[in-house]
């Protein structure tokens, strides 16, 4: 298969899920093609991680209370 596929689910109809969104750009933009990319990724990252992986990814972005405004 040549080109680049907007597949990420797995599901043929559609091409990524629509709790993504609507990606930024026009069809087969550069702009469009890396917004792509990176959901992929952070789908594959999410999948592979372990959960051990994602409490420490949860920790990092937890705010301590004493630096809320």
């Amino acid at each position: 298969m040549t080109g680049r596929v907007e597949h990420a689910d797995g599901d043929r109809r559609e091409a990524f899920p629509a709790s993504w969104g609507v990606p930024p750009g026009e069809r087969f933009s550069e702009e469009r093609a890396g917004w792509i990319a990176g959901q992929v990724r952070r789908l594959v990252m999410t999948r592979k991680a372990t959960p051990e992986d994602l409490r420490r990814d949860l920790a990092k972005k937890r705010i301590p209370p004493w630096s809320r405004k």
